[in-house]
């Protein structure tokens, strides 16, 4: 705990916070053994407040005494004249003062009898009931609080009181003379040295002693990467739960029949994502079974043979996009349709052309096959669907092979130039829109980009300039912006760009 004079030269940097009493229990002013030296001198000072108004006149009631010249001018004065008024009553003689003469003829030492007949004549003064202090109220046996006490009581509770404040008070200073000592030596002391502790990692660094903040640095890295590359425990438990309905009754496709359920190893309650990739290659599995099956018992053997795989890019430059076919077509086969194969490319409108295509003479070709869309009414800078049937023909035996090929182009072309200006607390941002139907929606996410935190959406079907802000953020924080395009229910996923708040 940092000490309040820190920064005060001349001062013992030590705070009395990190002092603890190691004295005994004084149960009369709750004080422990272990509390700090704060508590401590708090809890005495309190009680010395306590002892400080008892002995303050202005709480007692003297007007029995009169008004004389010689009225007590502190509490030692006040016991002083209860006292010789006490000598009075116990009828001593020699102990009346000039401030304060009796009303009555002073006492004589007499008979019993005598002393009697006195008593009948008036009553001593010591019987007179009178107001006491607050720190002598108590509760009587009828619960009722008493105030009030005959002043011979009051006058012998008021010296017990006495006797018990000086005796705490006696203790009370020892304890602080005692702890002075004390506080002196840890002043004294050398001032502290916080050394961090080191752990060997396993992982996250290399296996050597490292202090333990670094480590704790490595493992959160880690595990952020680690979540952002399998996705939350939300995603993880949402994308579970896209098994195919009632796959625990559904027919194996290969084998001698039976429900995936029955199949060694199905986990039919899925709890987890081990459950679930469990099941998933069990399932793939049975599928290649499957496909085995078919290819060894049902396909011509010559079709086996050929394998093929469709890529696709887009060049804005020169509208126009590029097919490439990979994989192996055997020497024996023939286009079956003198023009090739016919692919057809559609956009997100629905909008189509179609190109012949040699598949033979360009499978393998790292140039591609170049397909212009200029002078058709595709739009280029939506997604785009390339699909070709390619059919074969054995030169030997006469087979026919077909195929179908698929394959979609993720076009961010239609993605609008958004303008972003971050201050303290929120972000703008504005872009203009092209002419086509669309719904444009602007995110905000958290730094990792795992967190959606706003959303603002825009339907638009001219060009437009759009404006808007996102408000309440966090100072000096970064943020990821980005921007999806619907385009007849279509959705078109922008790159994330990077802001941070001033």
């Amino acid at each position: 705990m940092k000490p309040l004079n820190l920064d005060k030269s001349g001062c013992t940097n030590t705070s009395s916070n990190c002092v603890v009493w190691q004295g005994p229990d004084i149960s009369c002013i709750s004080l422990c053994k272990g509390d700090s030296i704060t508590d401590v001198v708090y809890k005495m000072a309190t009680e010395l407040c306590v002892v400080m108004d008892t002995f303050n006149l202005d709480n007692y009631d003297l007007s029995c005494f009169g008004s004389g010249p010689c009225n007590p001018a502190d509490f030692k004065a006040l016991m002083q004249l209860i006292l010789n008024k006490i000598c009075y009553i116990q009828e001593c003689s020699g102990c009346q003062d000039s401030c304060y003469p009796c009303s009555t003829t002073p006492p004589v030492v007499m008979s019993a009898g005598a002393r009697s007949a006195s008593l009948q004549a008036y009553s001593l003064p010591g019987d007179t009931v009178v107001p006491i202090a607050p720190v002598f109220y108590y509760t009587n046996q009828f619960g009722d609080l008493v105030t009030t006490m005959p002043l011979t009581d009051y006058v012998i509770a008021i010296g017990n009181k006495v006797n018990q404040l000086v005796t705490s008070i006696t203790a009370i200073q020892a304890t602080l003379i005692n702890h002075a000592a004390r506080i002196t030596v840890l002043e004294n002391a050398p001032a502290p040295v916080f050394v961090i502790p080191q752990i060997t990692p396993v992982c996250v660094l290399p296996q050597v002693a490292t202090n333990i903040n670094i480590v704790l640095a490595a493992v959160e890295q880690q595990f952020c990467e680690l979540r952002t590359a399998t996705g939350t425990a939300n995603n993880i438990f949402t994308n579970i739960q896209k098994q195919i309905p009632n796959l625990n009754s559904a027919p194996v496709l290969s084998g001698s029949g039976g429900t995936m359920a029955s199949l060694s190893g199905w986990t039919s309650t899925i709890q987890n994502e081990a459950d679930s990739l469990g099941n998933l290659w069990i399932t793939i599995g049975d599928i290649r079974s499957a496909l085995q099956n078919v290819l060894n018992n049902l396909l011509p053997s010559e079709c086996a043979g050929i394998t093929l795989t469709l890529f696709a890019s887009y060049d804005a430059g020169s509208n126009s996009v590029t097919i490439f076919i990979t994989g192996i077509i055997p020497g024996s086969f023939i286009n079956t349709d003198s023009f090739g194969t016919r692919f057809t490319i559609t956009d997100i409108y629905n909008s189509t052309t179609t190109a012949n295509v040699d598949i033979i003479s360009i499978v393998n070709n790292l140039t591609g096959f170049n397909i212009p869309l200029n002078g058709t009414t595709l739009n280029g800078l939506t997604n785009l669907r390339i699909e070709g049937n390619p059919n074969f023909t054995s030169v030997n035996t006469g087979s026919q092979c077909q195929s179908c090929l698929e394959y979609s182009i993720l076009n961010q072309g239609s993605c609008p130039i958004v303008t972003y200006t971050p201050a303290t607390t929120n972000i703008d941002f504005s872009f203009i829109s092209d002419a086509n139907t669309q719904t444009y929606t602007v995110e905000i996410w958290d730094e990792l980009g795992l967190v959606l935190i706003s959303s603002q959406s825009f339907i638009s079907n001219s060009v437009t300039t759009y404006t808007g802000s996102f408000i309440g953020l966090t100072t000096a924080t970064i943020y990821k912006l980005r921007v999806t395009i619907n385009i007849a229910n279509v959705i078109t996923t922008c790159a994330f760009t990077v802001e941070t708040t001033l």
